[in-house]
């Protein structure tokens, strides 16, 4: 997994993975025809898990879950 962004007060790492499909929010792909699989890894396992969706890119994710 790649980290993509870390939140030291909340204690948590957002990672991605490559997945295959189309964006969630804009049904496309990115430029290199990739889509992500967003996941939280927080130091409680309470926090930690999947974001729900697969976006082409970390602007797409905040847009759908905005």
């Amino acid at each position: 997994m790649i980290q993509t962004g870390h939140d030291p007060f909340a204690r948590q790492t957002i990672r991605k993975r490559t997945v295959s499909g189309d964006c969630s929010w804009c049904g496309s792909t990115n430029t290199r025809g990739k889509v992500f699989q967003y996941y939280v890894d927080a130091d409680s396992p309470r926090g930690s898990g999947d974001i729900k969706g697969i976006f082409c890119g970390i602007g797409c994710l905040n847009s759908y879950h905005g």
